[in-house]
Formats: structure tokens, sequence, C-alpha cells
């Protein structure tokens, strides 16, 4: 296995220096080798979105090193970064421009970490692609290539999102509980479509979910934040073995048994 991406002692806290400080992540350290995809689960306010904003850029590290392959990426501006990370987030609007059309939204995609903007047109050759990667989310949005994004469902976009994000195979996909916000039904096939994307591109992936069984049923790792650093890190025999009763319990150990009620309510969903 080769090692991909490299997080090494990092530090981050807001409001530094005042009486509101706050140490989000703490000598936080991560390797994820090429291939994995790994499931982030953990408390409310333990560091998992701040986690993924400071791989993308969102957020400087205060201390500690984060590599994706030989690049130091926070010496790196997020427009380059983002030429090697894909990402979706919760909300399906996030991703989308609501107001372009889905072959305009996947051009900005295709282009995205590049000086140059979208251009004048997408031509045929792009549009023979888009509706070629478009079929495979089995959706029926390859002959909608000229309908504004702002008339799918939440869904649909959720897909579209995915879809973008990997347009480019992006060393790192981020997945920021991308089917949180969907019902279950719609979050069930978003899921389905993750893991065969994933499979069919062999993607290296780091997904946030609050879902135990998500996070349980899908990928080869699952690890646990609590006070912002790692507390546990199951893969192989171990992971297969989980159950969702199982999982909580092992929370409420790392967390002292000290659970939030937001906690104990998203963990026994």
């Amino acid at each position: 296995m080769t090692m991909l991406l490299s997080i090494e002692n990092v530090n981050k806290a807001f409001g530094r220096g005042t009486i509101h400080e706050n140490r989000v992540l703490r000598d936080f350290n991560l390797v994820l080798n090429t291939g994995d995809f790994v499931s982030v689960i953990g408390s409310n306010g333990t560091g998992k979105t701040t986690l993924m904003n400071c791989i993308a850029g969102s957020y400087g590290v205060d201390t500690g090193e984060i590599r994706l392959g030989d690049m130091v990426l926070n010496k790196q501006p997020a427009r380059r970064r983002a030429k090697y990370i894909g990402r979706v987030f919760q909300n399906p609007s996030t991703g989308t421009a609501s107001d372009l059309t889905i072959a305009e939204n996947m051009a900005i995609a295709w282009r995205r970490g590049e000086r140059s903007g979208l251009g004048r047109s997408v031509d045929a050759g792009l549009r023979a692609m888009f509706k070629e990667r478009l079929e495979f989310l089995g959706l029926g949005l390859e002959d909608r290539l000229d309908v504004p994004v702002r008339y799918l469902s939440g869904g649909q976009r959720q897909a579209l999102s995915l879809l973008m994000a990997t347009l480019r195979r992006p060393k790192l996909l981020l997945l920021d509980e991308h089917t949180a916000s969907l019902d279950p039904n719609t979050s069930l096939q978003v899921m389905e479509l993750t893991d065969r994307l994933v499979r069919e591109y062999r993607q290296t992936t780091l997904m946030i979910t609050h879902n135990m069984q998500n996070a349980i049923q899908y990928g080869n790792r699952l690890i646990m934040l609590h006070e912002g650093h790692v507390v546990a890190d199951v893969s192989g025999a171990e992971k297969e073995g989980l159950t969702v009763p199982l999982l909580v319990e092992m929370f409420r150990r790392q967390a002292n048994g000290d659970l939030p009620l937001s906690d104990k309510v998203v963990l026994t969903a």
C-alpha cells in the first residue's frame, strides 16, 4: 500500500489568545493509503468538519503538516489544492450553481484548479463526455444537460455534486455528511451511488457521517474522533464484526461515558 495523505501533529484553534480560545484539533495525526475509504464519526464539535476544511484549504493550520503524496498541502492555496481534492458538502445546493445548466456546472468542475474560466461554451467533445459520465448515475440526467440545476431534486443535485467532485479523478475525495440533509430513501440511494463510484474509480475517500450503520457498512476503515484527535481506528475483521450497539458502546467508552443529548440521538438513530 502507498501512503497518500499524511497529517502530522496538526493543531487548529479558533479565537487564539482570547478567553474564548477553542482548540478544535489537538496534535492530530492520521494516515490514509491509496484506495482507503475511511468513515469518520465523532461527537458534535470534535473537529470533523474543521479537519476537512484544513485539508481542503478553507482553514490554515496553526502547527503541524498535511501532505498529499509529496505535496505539503498546508503551504498551497485552496485553488491549487482543488486540482487534487474533490469535496461534497452536506447541503446539496453548495456544490452546484443553481442558475447554470448541468453541462455548465460540469464544465466548471472539469476546469477546477485551472486558471481559465468557463469559457464561451461547452464544446461537443465535453458534452459527449459529460453525457457518458452522467449515465453512470442512472438518473436520466444525461438527457437533461441543458436544464438549469435549480430544477433538480435534492438527491439529484447531490448525485451530480458527487459526480462533479470526481470528474477529474482527484487524488482525494472529501464527503462532509453528504447524505445528512436527504430523506432516508434518497440518502440510501446516494450512499449506494457513492460506494459504487468509489469502487469503480478506486477513489481514496474520507467521509464524515453521523449514521452509524453507514459508517459500519461502507469503506475499509472507520475512525472515531473525540476532543480533537483520533481515539479509535478500526479496520479488517474488527470493522466487519461491528454492530451499531457495539459502535455506540465504543464511542461511550472513549467519551468516558459522557455523551451530550444531541450525540445520543444521532448515535442511536
